[in-house]
């Protein structure tokens, strides 16, 4: 019965869909505690968030050669690519660090639905926007 719960399109997509957007849930709960301004720490220590960043420049920056991006350019936009993947790195992890903590608690109830509720409207946009073929 598993195999064929699992081979179904339907179930697999939701699947996908609540994974998407968990990530957007924790991702969310990362920026509202960065923006909190309560942390009395790092919430990633640096070498980590360096060796993200050094590690998504490598992989950005050959996509944008392999994309055909001349030399500066697949640097700048390896450099920025990086950026943003090290910045959403930082918020997930800052997010799941925020319902350890347990500030989550602090939230009103209906704030974290809303916040929920989103977050799964918008994976469906994406996984239908990439799930759509020319």
């Amino acid at each position: 019965m598993t195999g064929t719960l699992l081979n179904d399109r339907i179930l697999r997509r939701f699947v996908v869909v609540m994974v998407i957007a968990l990530f957007l849930y924790a991702m969310i709960l990362g920026i509202i505690y960065l923006a909190s301004g309560d942390t009395e720490r790092a919430m990633v220590p640096m070498p980590v968030l360096l060796l993200v960043f050094a590690l998504a420049f490598i992989f950005t920056s050959m996509f944008f050669v392999d994309r055909g991006a001349v030399y500066p350019w697949s640097l700048i936009g390896g450099g920025v690519a990086a950026l943003g993947v090290t910045f959403i790195f930082t918020a997930v992890f800052g997010g799941i660090q925020y319902i350890i903590d347990g500030r989550f608690a602090g939230l009103d109830w209906n704030i974290s639905v809303y916040i929920l509720a989103l977050c799964i409207i918008v994976s469906v946009v994406m996984t239908t926007y990439i799930g759509e073929r020319p």
